[in-house]
């Protein structure tokens, strides 16, 4: 009996909506890294520029700026939103209503201010 249950899983194909819970969940895990990345983006520049240029810290708060950018905000930026939409068309785009659009536009609004701290 169980090996034959081990044969029906292991025939089994694994489908995307088997997977929706664990892209639910790095999707949420993704949101948190963007989030986190651009409430601390801002300090740091707080702290830039409150040096004078010709102090080794300067250049370090402007290492980190970039570091933080390059390697958290950005990717956790578009794993969010690859993840958002794949767990939207999981679901059911026409199951979603209104509050998918309400949301579309938050995660517009973000775009725009993150596009703005980087000038």
């Amino acid at each position: 009996m169980i090996k034959s249950l081990n044969n029906v899983y292991a025939t089994k194909k694994l489908l995307m909506s088997d997977c929706y819970l664990w892209f639910k969940a790095f999707h949420i895990i993704f949101v948190i890294a963007w989030m986190a990345g651009m409430l601390y983006l801002p300090r740091l520049f707080v702290y830039h520029c409150s040096i004078e240029q010709e102090n080794d810290a300067y250049k370090t708060f402007i290492t980190m700026e970039k570091k933080l950018i390059k390697y958290i905000i950005n990717p956790a930026m578009v794993g969010s939103i690859i993840l958002g939409f794949t767990n939207a068309y999981m679901y059911g785009f026409k199951n979603l209503g209104t509050s998918f659009a309400i949301k579309m536009i938050c995660v517009l609004g973000l775009i725009i201010i993150y596009s703005f701290l980087l000038k």
